[in-house]
């Protein structure tokens, strides 16, 4: 999991050489529950896009005010 490392200055995604997009669904609103965080950034519904690779899923937040501005999960991580 990483945060705040996949978005560029004007709110695009950034992809990996060899990675493509499969999937992109915009308008996208993501909460976290029963998850507990060091941090505030993951707290509350959070609104933008999420573009699913071949090997990750990633959110890009379109508030360029919240402290969130990209996540992103790999799947091998998910269960």
């Amino acid at each position: 999991m990483a945060l705040n490392r996949n978005h560029s200055q004007n709110g695009g995604v950034l992809i990996n050489n060899g990675e493509s997009v499969l999937r992109e669904c915009k308008n996208v609103e993501l909460s976290f529950t029963d998850f507990t965080s060091k941090t505030d950034l993951l707290k509350g519904t959070k609104k933008g896009s999420v573009y699913l690779t071949p090997y990750r899923m990633l959110f890009v937040s379109t508030n360029a005010r919240d402290g969130l501005g990209s996540f992103m999960f790999p799947y091998y991580l998910m269960n």
